[in-house]
C-alpha cells in the first residue's frame, strides 16, 4: 500500500505507507480489573476472551485512533527512519463482497454471512461504493456502485442446505477476479471475503492472488465461518490478510443443522464492523525512506499502554525513493 510521490520531487518528498492500528478494547474487559493491565494480564484476559467471542458474540478488539506522529517508529538494518508526518483519511471507500457458494451451504452460514454484510452496509457512509460477487456454484456478480439493497437481497437469497467441506481454489481465483472490478487504484480499496472452506490444496500463501492484492494496493479482510487458526495450522487467507494490510476474524463454530444461535449472529455483526472500521480509517504515515525490509510499530511508551497492539499495513514494502536510472524497456540493455 505504498503511495508514489510526484515526480517532480520523487526524491525528496517522503514515502508514504497507509497503516491501522487494532489494540484491546478496555470497554471489553471483564468488570471489576483495572487498567491499564500488564501484557501478562492482557494474555490472560485475550486467552479468556477468544472463548467467550464463541458464545457471547464479544470482540476484544478496537482500532486505535487519534496517534500523533510521535507515537510511531520505523526502521530497517541500517537504522531508525525518520516519520516526516502522520494523518489520518476517512476517504471514500470501494469494498467487494466475495462470498463462498461452491456447495450447498448450512443455514446458520447463510444466515451468519447475512448478518455480517448487513453490518457492514448500515455502518457505511453515503459515499462508500460497495459491490458482490460468489465464488463457485450459481454466479452473482454486482458491480461497484450497486445499491446496498440490491446486494443484501442478493445475499439474502443465497440458497442454504446441508453444510459440506470443499477445496477453496475457486475462492482464490474469485478474489483475483474482484481484484480487477476496481480499475484505477484508490487509497483504501478492500475486497472483504466470507469463507467457509478451510481445506485447500496446501496451506501456503496463493502467490498469484498475494501478486493481483499487492500490485493493485488492494487489502483482503476475511471473516472465516469455520476455525481459521487451528494450532498449527493456519488459513492462507491469514497470510493474505496480514501481507495485504487487511485482517481476519472468525465465526466458529455453527452448528451443521437449524439456524444460527443468537451469539454467533452477533459475533458476525461485530466482526464485521470491526473490519469495515480497520477499512474505513487509515493512518497514512509519510517516511523518508521504505524498504522490504522496514519494520514500522509504536515507540515503547505506547507499547506499555497498550500490551498486544498490533499495528497493520502492506508487507514487504517496496524500495522507496524508487532506484536512479530507470527501468530499460523490453529489448534494450541498461546502461
Amino acid at each position: 500500500m505504498l503511495l508514489a510521490a510526484g515526480p517532480a520531487r520523487a526524491q525528496q518528498a517522503p514515502c508514504s505507507v497507509v497503516a491501522n492500528v487494532v489494540a484491546p478494547d478496555p470497554s471489553s474487559l471483564p468488570k471489576g480489573l483495572g487498567v491499564p493491565l500488564s501484557a501478562e494480564t492482557w494474555g490472560q484476559v485475550l486467552q479468556a476472551g477468544w472463548a467467550a467471542d464463541l458464545t457471547a458474540g464479544n470482540s476484544l478488539q478496537a482500532p486505535a485512533k487519534d496517534l500523533q506522529a510521535g507515537a510511531f517508529v520505523a526502521r530497517d538494518k541500517r537504522d531508525f527512519i525518520p516519520i516526516e508526518s502522520v494523518e489520518t483519511d476517512r476517504g471514500t471507500r470501494r469494498i467487494v463482497f466475495v462470498v463462498d457458494n461452491g456447495e450447498p451451504i448450512s443455514l446458520a452460514a447463510r444466515q451468519v454471512e447475512a448478518a455480517a454484510v448487513r453490518a457492514v452496509l448500515s455502518s457505511a457512509r453515503p459515499e462508500d461504493s460497495f459491490a458482490l460477487l460468489t465464488a463457485g456454484g450459481p454466479r452473482v456478480a454486482l458491480p461497484l456502485g450497486s445499491s446496498k439493497d440490491a446486494i443484501q437481497a442478493a445475499v439474502d437469497g443465497l440458497p442454504g442446505a446441508s453444510l459440506k467441506v470443499r477445496e477453496g481454489r475457486a475462492v482464490l481465483k474469485s478474489i483475483i477476479e474482484a481484484t480487477t472490478w476496481f480499475g484505477s487504484p484508490q487509497l483504501g480499496d478492500s475486497i472483504f471475503l466470507l469463507a467457509r472452506s478451510p481445506k485447500f490444496e496446501n496451506s501456503r500463501v496463493d502467490s498469484p492472488v498475494q501478486s493481483a492484492l499487492a500490485s493493485r494496493r488492494i487489502r483482503l479482510f476475511t471473516l472465516g465461518l469455520y476455525a481459521m487458526d487451528w494450532g498449527s495450522v493456519w488459513s492462507p487467507f491469514i497470510a493474505l490478510g496480514d501481507q495485504s494490510g487487511g485482517g481476519w476474524e472468525e465465526v466458529y463454530p455453527l452448528p451443521r443443522k437449524g439456524g444460527a444461535k443468537p451469539a454467533s449472529l452477533r459475533a458476525a455483526r461485530v466482526h464485521a464492523k470491526l473490519l469495515y472500521e480497520v477499512a474505513a480509517e487509515v493512518y497514512i504515515l509519510r517516511l523518508q525512506r521504505t524498504n522490504p525490509d522496514t519494520i514500522i510499530d509504536l515507540r515503547l511508551q505506547d507499547l506499555a499502554k497498550m500490551p498486544w497492539v498490533r499495528v497493520i499495513y502492506p508487507r514487504p514494502l517496496p524500495v522507496c525513493p524508487p532506484p536512479t536510472g530507470g527501468v530499460p524497456l523490453p529489448g534494450q540493455k541498461k546502461k
